[in-house]
């Protein structure tokens, strides 16, 4: 019985261990999705100003 107890206390242990790096892993996935948000709006934003200087360049010529 005392060996069952030691094996249900070190589960116990991998067990917060595992949750704390889930929720770890969770915010970096977070983080990752918003990086990658704000760098899709930068590119449209830098998309918008090609057009808009290719189309001056249009003008131009």
């Amino acid at each position: 019985i005392t060996l069952l107890q030691m094996e249900v206390e070190e589960l116990k242990e991998d067990k917060v261990k595992l949750e704390a790096e889930a929720n770890e892993l969770r915010s970096q996935r977070e983080d990752l999705e918003q990086k990658a948000q704000q760098a899709q709006q930068e590119h449209a934003q830098w998309q918008e100003r090609i057009r808009a200087l290719l189309g001056k360049m249009d003008e131009v010529e």
